[in-house]
C-alpha cells in the first residue's frame, strides 16, 4: 500500500494541493486543454513548462470497488499483469524500454480506479502514448505469467498486510468502518480469493473495463497541446470502445445507528494503536464543497502538528500518547472516513488517550473555534501544501482523481475561497453533523500474544478470529502499488 506524500497528513491534502492552483492569491486557470476523443476516452492536458518533463498518468474508472465477493483483489491481480508483455512488447521488456530512456514507470490501484504513470523527458512523451495505447487493448496474459505474479501477489499480502501489525490493524478496521460497501474489501483480496483467481478471471475483468471510455488519460508538464491532442487521436484514437460498459450501482452503506468497536492482539506490535473514524462527504456530492472545506480545517486544528488540539491534550500535557494524527480524504467516489489515531504510551494509557480524544470531538462540536486559531489553520492548509506546485505528478493526481470521482477538476480553482470564507460556526456545525458518538468506529491494537491461532483471510474468517469484541468485519483504505508489491 503506498501512501501519496501528505496522505496521511491532517487535513484533505488532495483538496489542499487545490490552493496550487491559485498560489493564495487571485484564482488563476491553468492553461490546459480539456476534450473527449470519439471513442469516448477524455484527454487532460495541461501545460507547466517549468523543466522539460512530463508526467503521463491513465486512470481506468474500475479498482476494488468493482470486485465481487469471491473474487477480491482482481483490479491489484490484473495491475501487475499490465508488466507483463502485450503482442508488440515481449514480458520484461516493458521496463527495459522504460529504463533506456531514463523514465520512471509504476501504477496505483485503490477502490474508485487503477492508474498507471510514466514520467519521462518531454522530447520522449510519444514512447508514453505507444506504450499506453498498446497495453490497453493488446495484453497477453500468458498463463504461466499470471502464476509466477499470483505468487508475488500472495507473498505481497503475507509481508505487507498479514506480518504488519499496522496494515492489519486497518485492514480490519475499514472492514468494521464499512460494513456494506466495497470499501470495506480491502485492495490485496482476501488470501483465499488469490489462491483460486484464474487467468481468464483476469482477461474477463481486462475485456470489461480496459476499454477508452472508461480511462481519463492525464498529461501534465512541457507539453504543447497540438502535439500532445495529436498523439492522443493517433495512438488512442482508433482503440475501439466497449459499448457494453456499465458501472454497477455502488452498494449503499447503512446510516450507522450505532458505536462499532473492533480489539486485537498482534505478538508482533510493538507499541499499541488507537483509532477512530466516521463517514464524512466526498467531492462526488457537489454539493458538500463548503462542508468539505470546512472539515479540512477542522481536521487540521485536532490534529496536525504540535500546537494542534490532540497534541497538546495527549503528547504535552497528559503524556498518555507518544503520537496523535487525523486524517480526511475528500475525494472519491462515495464516501470516505475522517481519521482520528494515536499512539498510546503503553496499554494502560489506552482508556486515558480514548477519553481525552472523545473530549476534543465533544468540544469541537459544542463550542465554535477561537479566530486565531482558525486563521492559524487556514495559513497551515495553504503554506503545506503551495509546495505541491513544483510536482507535475502531483497535479496530474489530484486531476485524474477529481475526475475520476465524478466531479469537475476546475472547481479546484476556487478552492482556497471556500476554506478562507470557513468560519467558527461552520467548523462547530461540521463536527456536530459528521462526527456524532453513534456514528464512530473505534478499532484498537495492543500487543501481546493472541488467543487463538489461524490466518484470517477473508471477513467471515476475521470475525471467527481472535478479535473479541469486534462488532463487524475488517481492510485498508488505500491503495497498492506495482514498485512496492514487487520484490
Amino acid at each position: 500500500m503506498k501512501r501519496r506524500p501528505g496522505s496521511w497528513k491532517a487535513g484533505v491534502w488532495l483538496w489542499g494541493a487545490a490552493l496550487l492552483w491559485s498560489g493564495g492569491g487571485e484564482a488563476a486557470s491553468w492553461e490546459a486543454r480539456d476534450f473527449t476523443l470519439d471513442n469516448g476516452m477524455r484527454v487532460i492536458l495541461v501545460r507547466e513548462p517549468k523543466a522539460p518533463v512530463a508526467v503521463f498518468q491513465v486512470w481506468y474508472k474500475v479498482g476494488a470497488m468493482e470486485e465481487a465477493s469471491g473474487k477480491t483483489g482482481l483490479a491489484h491481480m490484473l495491475e501487475h499483469m499490465m508488466f507483463r508483455g502485450t503482442e508488440e512488447i515481449g514480458p520484461g521488456e516493458y521496463n527495459k524500454i522504460v529504463a533506456r530512456e531514463g523514465a520512471e514507470e509504476n501504477a496505483v490501484t485503490a477502490h474508485d480506479f487503477t492508474m498507471y504513470f510514466l514520467k519521462l523527458a518531454s522530447d520522449r512523451l510519444e514512447l508514453a502514448f505507444r506504450l499506453e495505447a498498446d497495453r490497453m487493448r493488446n495484453l497477453l496474459l500468458d498463463p504461466r505469467e499470471f502464476r509466477s505474479e499470483n505468487d508475488v501477489v500472495r507473498e505481497e499480502r503475507r509481508q505487507r498486510i498479514d506480518s504488519n501489525p499496522s496494515a492489519r490493524l486497518y485492514e480490519e478496521f475499514y472492514s468494521a468502518a464499512f460494513s456494506r460497501h466495497p470499501y470495506g474489501r480491502p485492495v490485496i483480496g482476501w488470501m483465499s480469493d488469490l489462491q483460486e483467481l484464474t487467468v481468464g478471471d483476469l482477461r474477463d475483468w481486462y475485456d470489461r473495463w480496459y476499454a477508452p471510455n472508461n480511462a481519463v488519460l492525464v498529461v501534465v508538464g512541457d507539453v504543447e497541446f497540438a502535439q500532445g491532442e495529436e498523439l492522443a487521436r493517433r495512438y488512442f484514437g482508433p482503440l475501439p470502445r466497449n459499448p457494453a460498459l456499465d458501472h454497477p450501482p455502488i452498494a449503499a452503506e447503512p446510516e450507522q445507528g450505532a458505536e462499532r468497536r473492533l480489539e486485537i492482539r498482534d505478538k508482533k506490535a510493538k507499541t499499541p494503536s488507537w483509532l477512530a473514524a466516521w463517514k464524512a462527504p466526498s467531492v462526488a456530492d457537489p454539493s458538500a464543497l463548503e462542508d468539505i472545506a470546512a472539515l479540512d480545517v477542522m481536521v487540521t486544528i485536532l490534529g496536525d502538528g504540535s500546537i494542534s488540539r490532540l497534541s497538546r491534550s495527549l503528547v504535552e500535557e497528559s503524556k498518555t500518547a507518544v503520537g496523535v494524527g487525523a486524517s480526511y480524504g475528500g475525494v472519491g467516489r462515495d464516501r470516505g472516513l475522517l481519521m482520528l489515531s494515536a499512539t498510546p504510551k503503553d496499554e494502560a494509557a489506552i482508556p486515558e488517550v480514548e477519553k481525552r480524544i472523545f473530549a476534543e470531538v465533544a468540544l469541537m462540536a459544542r463550542e465554535p473555534v477561537d479566530e486565531g486559531e482558525l486563521q492559524r489553520a487556514k495559513n497551515q492548509i495553504i503554506a503545506a501544501q503551495i509546495f505541491l506546485r513544483d510536482s507535475v505528478h502531483q497535479i496530474g493526481w489530484i486531476i485524474g482523481h477529481v475526475t475520476l470521482s465524478g466531479a469537475d477538476w476546475r472547481l479546484l480553482e476556487r478552492y482556497d475561497d471556500h476554506i478562507r470564507a470557513v468560519t467558527p460556526e461552520q467548523v462547530r456545525q461540521v463536527a456536530q453533523r459528521y462526527l456524532p458518538p453513534h456514528g464512530v468506529t473505534v478499532g484498537v491494537m495492543r500487543p501481546g500474544a493472541e488467543a487463538g491461532k489461524g490466518e484470517a483471510t477473508k471477513a467471515e474468517d476475521v470475525a471467527k478470529s481472535d478479535a473479541p469484541t469486534k462488532t463487524e468485519t475488517p481492510t485498508p483504505a488505500a491503495s497498492l502499488d506495482k514498485r512496492e508489491a514487487t520484490p
